[in-house]
């Protein structure tokens, strides 16, 4: 089966683009399908996350703004006029994704892949989300044959049930002796990545950590993410006098020594559509301190959950001082992380490909 990826950032270090090099090798490495990914507004043609040399890629190059969409569109339409892949999937949540359904045939199958929450999507025309809005983004929807969303808080109000499907994303296992993150060993290290912006929560996070070096100040906070240049930490750094604290460290693309040699993740996010960072952390054993960020993937099982950052310094403490609560809800997590592995989850995107 040939299946194309419309995507866009796909050479960053973000979490979509890590969702669709798993996804994408699985189904040309195990599964035998071909796939192309088309990805647009990206700053480089090198890719942050390893891909397979199967995969083949087409980069749109950026144009001046006033014909940047038509240019999307025309390439779009000749790469599918030259390869005719059998399905599309669509992780592009910008403005044009919504479009893309009136620019290829009918005969070929689409899929929307839906990776923001519905309070940070698109919203055309009015702001009241629960009108005008919503129920133009459920007509654009509709044009697709199937909708993916990671979780069931995310289904849409106006798109019929039936046309929506649940699929998380997916995360490698690595075992035990290759992770070796030995429950009995305290790191006195909590670790945090993401994006460097905003939304993330970083502000509230540095707050919070300056309570908690108040009574353990040989904790260290490791902060993984790419740098927004129009927002750093390092000024509110200075202001907590945290220099000595906290770490804000450029990304890598295998975090598997950080997660192993980390107690526990702290994640201060606004919103999750569902959180690979979280589920990472999940597979190494590392319980979670977190806000509700409304998506199947936080448990009370394995995630300490705050409703302020005072609760939030609470729990991290919490962690710090039980040994025992912080093992049993890293097993917890381990646990869980099963539900999502590879091979699991793409059965699901088979199924998907082969009923569509």
């Amino acid at each position: 089966m040939k299946i194309l990826y419309i995507s866009t950032g796909i050479t960053n270090s973000g979490g979509v683009a890590k969702v669709v090099s798993l996804k994408a090798n699985y189904f040309v490495e195990q599964l035998n399908h071909e796939v192309h990914i088309i990805s647009s507004n990206d700053t480089s043609e090198k890719t942050f996350f390893s891909f397979s040399p199967l995969i083949k890629f087409k980069f749109i190059s950026k144009k001046h703004k006033i014909i940047k969409w038509l240019w999307f569109f025309i390439q779009i339409r000749s790469y599918i006029k030259k390869y005719k892949p059998h399905v599309i999937i669509v992780t592009d949540n910008g403005f044009k994704g919504l479009f893309i359904p009136f620019f290829i045939s009918s005969k070929v199958k689409s899929i929307y892949e839906m990776h923001a929450t519905n309070d940070n999507f698109i919203y055309l025309g009015s702001k009241r989300k629960d009108l005008f809005s919503n129920r133009s983004i459920a007509y654009f929807l509709s044009k697709y044959h199937k909708i993916v969303v990671l979780n069931s808080h995310l289904k849409f109000k106006f798109i019929l049930n039936e046309k929506q499907v649940i699929i998380p994303n997916p995360v490698v296992i690595i075992e035990k002796e290759t992770a070796s993150n030995v429950d009995s060993i305290i790191f006195k290290k909590a670790i945090a990545v993401g994006r460097i912006f905003p939304e993330k929560g970083w502000d509230r996070l540095l707050r919070i950590w300056e309570k908690v070096i108040k009574l353990y100040p040989d904790y260290q906070l490791e902060i993984y993410g790419e740098i927004d240049d129009k927002y750093s930490l390092n000024p509110l750094i200075e202001e907590l006098n945290l220099k000595k604290h906290v770490n804000v460290l450029n990304p890598v693309n295998n975090l598997e020594y950080q997660y192993a040699t980390s107690d526990f993740l702290v994640h201060p996010s606004f919103y999750e559509s569902f959180s690979m960072v979280i589920l990472e952390a999940m597979s190494f054993g590392l319980p979670i301190v977190c806000f509700d960020l409304t998506t199947d993937l936080v448990n009370s099982d394995y995630c300490l959950i705050a409703k302020s950052e005072e609760e939030f310094a609470e729990n991290c403490i919490k962690l710090i001082e039980n040994n025992q609560v912080r093992i049993q809800m890293g097993t917890n997590a381990k646990k869980t992380s099963f539900e999502y592995e590879c091979k699991v989850i793409m059965k699901k995107w088979e199924d998907l490909l082969h009923t569509i």
